[in-house]
Formats: structure tokens, C-alpha cells, sequence
């Protein structure tokens, strides 16, 4: 980001001492003054400009002020190729770091991609569910077995944090204070809760499709909402919860069909529309489904 800051004049008299101490004293003050009124940036680089009209010398300074870089959470993994960014209403700015590269090298790529890293911040900070970054749910809805789930939270310090379900809802009882363990004991019940829901959705399916499979198991993956096998095995994310059924019904319907068809190829499409005659408008709103998982689900 480049910005002309300031344009001052003065007189330029050949010989005329006091004129070039008060040149010498303005461009001191205004120095001064620029630099206080950016001290929240870094890497302030800048040059002076200097430019003779009608008997007047005109000095402009340009400063190139560059914003801090944003706080990031790295995520090792022994899969990625290479180093990649990715900004989200839920966990912000997320760098994926392939095993075998230092960490020194992040900063150098962010700063590489500064400019549309700025315009997905941007971008994230403005989606309806940024502001809810950070914050423990008082309840949680989940649309795909259309429950909304209050949550009441018991602080027992020193104690690990456990989750407990009954007809009033979740009770979290423990370290509460301590936020990565809360959120993780919540991902682990709903780990609990897609295994008894998802795997019986699924098996109702397979039934009613005729798609067979050898068995299921519950993740959390990133990035991905299932996975099947040639084999028959067939995984699923517990963040399907988050979705509607509608979709979340696709994403079963898809994975089953994997198991005959590994690829995306035309017969895959075929078999899966002769299941689920709208699955392409299903597959469209599974595009846009991320945004429905709330931050704490993505630790």
C-alpha cells in the first residue's frame, strides 16, 4: 500500500543561511509528525521527491507503510505439497505448513500475498458469524438432526473438561476456563453423537439405494466432509451435523456411490443421480456449507 503522506514548500535562496535552517527545522517537525501518526505500522520505508518550480523548491515525501501481518495458526501436515493460507469467519487466518519446511519461511509467503490476504480479512470479517469468533455457545443447533442443544457450563478448576448429555441439554463441567478444552470435549460428544446418528443415517441409505458398505468411522477431518474406499469403507466428519439433511444426505448418498466409482467420472454421476435425481443441486449448496460450522468445532 503506497500512500503520499505530505507536500511541503519552502524558499530556496542561494545563501540566504536562515531560509535553509528553517527548511532543515519544517522537514524535521514534519518527520516527527509522520512518524508519530504511524507508529501502529511497520516496515515504514520512504524517499523525498524534490522539484524546482518558479524559483521555489517543492519537497514531497512518500512513505510505503505496510499494516502488521495478522495473528495465524499453523497447521503441520505430512499430506500438503505445499505451503498454502486460508482466511475463515470461524478460525481466521489458517497457514497449512508441509512437513520439511521451517517455519521462517511463513512470513516471507504471507507477506508475498499480503494484498489478498488484506481482501479476505476483509471479506471474513464482514460474514454474519465472525463476531461469534471466540465466543463458548450457550446453545447449539444442529440442523441435520433438527435439534437446538442448550449448553450450561460448571467451572471445576484443575479438572478435565467432560461433556455430559440429558433431556436439559449439555452440561460442561470443569477447567471451563480453558478454551481449547472446552472446545475440544464438545468435539469429542459430537464425535459421540455422530456415530450413533450418522452411521444409522447411513445404514438406512445403503438399504434404501441398494449401495453397499463394509463400515463406517467418525472424524473431524479439514477440508473434507467423508471419504470412501473400493474396500467399503466409508468416513464421515462429524461436522455433517452442522448441515442441513437435505445436504447431508448427499454427502452419504456421494460416498456410497464412491465405493463402486473411486473417480468423478460420468458413470460415478450417473449411478448417484439414479439415487438422488437432484444431486448436482445439492452438491451446489454443499459448496457453500462451510460457513455453517461454528469456530470452536474447527479447533
Amino acid at each position: 500500500m503506497r500512500q503520499a503522506v505530505s507536500q511541503a514548500s519552502v524558499a530556496d535562496r542561494a545563501g540566504e543561511t536562515a531560509g535553509k535552517k528553517a527548511f532543515v527545522s519544517r522537514c524535521a517537525s514534519l518527520q516527527f509528525l509522520l512518524f508519530r501518526q504511524t507508529s501502529d505500522f511497520t516496515a515504514t520505508t520512504g524517499s523525498w521527491t524534490r522539484e524546482r518550480r518558479g524559483g521555489f523548491t517543492y519537497m514531497q515525501l512518500e512513505l510505503e507503510l505496510r499494516l502488521p501481518l495478522p495473528t495465524y495458526t499453523v497447521q503441520h501436515s505430512r499430506r500438503a505439497r505445499y505451503l498454502s493460507v486460508r482466511v475463515t469467519p470461524q478460525l481466521g487466518v489458517t497457514v497449512t505448513l508441509p512437513s520439511g519446511l521451517r517455519e521462517d519461511a511463513i512470513e516471507p509467503f504471507l507477506l508475498e500475498h499480503r494484498e489478498w490476504l488484506e481482501r479476505e480479512l476483509l471479506a471474513a470479517e464482514r460474514h454474519p458469524t465472525a463476531h461469534q469468533r471466540g465466543r463458548l455457545p450457550a446453545s447449539i443447533e444442529l440442523p441435520a438432526l433438527q435439534r437446538n442443544i442448550s449448553v450450561r457450563y460448571e467451572g471445576q478448576p484443575g479438572t478435565r473438561v467432560r461433556v455430559t448429555e440429558s433431556v436439559a441439554g449439555l452440561r460442561v463441567a470443569g477447567s471451563v476456563a480453558d478454551k481449547h478444552a472446552v472446545c475440544a470435549a464438545l468435539c469429542r460428544w459430537l464425535s459421540r453423537l455422530a456415530k450413533r446418528e450418522l452411521v444409522a443415517r447411513l445404514r438406512r441409505l445403503s438399504a434404501a439405494s441398494g449401495l453397499g458398505y463394509s463400515r463406517c468411522s467418525i472424524r473431524g477431518q479439514r477440508g473434507r466432509w467423508g471419504s470412501a474406499s473400493t474396500s467399503g469403507h466409508v468416513c464421515l466428519n462429524y461436522k455433517l451435523l452442522f448441515l442441513s439433511p437435505a445436504v447431508v444426505d448427499y454427502v452419504l448418498l456421494h460416498e456410497l456411490t464412491h465405493t463402486l466409482h473411486p473417480d468423478h467420472s460420468p458413470r460415478f454421476w450417473r449411478r448417484l443421480e439414479a439415487v438422488l435425481p437432484d444431486c448436482r443441486r445439492r452438491h451446489e449448496e454443499l459448496q457453500r456449507a462451510a460457513v455453517a460450522v461454528p469456530w470452536w468445532a474447527e479447533q
